[in-house]
């Protein structure tokens, strides 16, 4: 690993470093799982009072996501599948109001 990122580094510094899809798209899943997060713990306090559960339930389950897309190195398709999960969840319609 020590060496994947020495190498990483000095291929930068000399400007030859050609990224690899993983290398933007890892990073740019953390913003976007902690997006849609923040997007339903906000719902949630929205709803009134302690929220409506099913809005705790998907803020918490958001939490979770955002956990596994940071800490776990997921397959690709893993980690395109849960975003994918992630984004539609934020169309779902709020508490009482269907």
């Amino acid at each position: 690993m020590q060496h994947r990122m020495m190498l990483g580094i000095k291929q930068r510094a000399e400007g030859s470093w050609n990224p690899r899809a993983a290398d933007v798209l890892v990073p740019a899943s953390w913003f976007a799982a902690t997006a849609v997060a923040t997007f339903h713990a906000a719902r949630a306090l929205r709803s009134g009072g302690l929220g409506a559960p099913e809005e705790i339930a998907l803020a918490s389950l958001a939490a979770v996501a955002v956990e596994l897309v940071l800490f776990w190195d997921l397959p690709a398709s893993v980690r395109t599948l849960l975003l994918t999960a992630l984004a539609g969840s934020t169309a779902l319609p709020v508490g009482s109001s269907r």
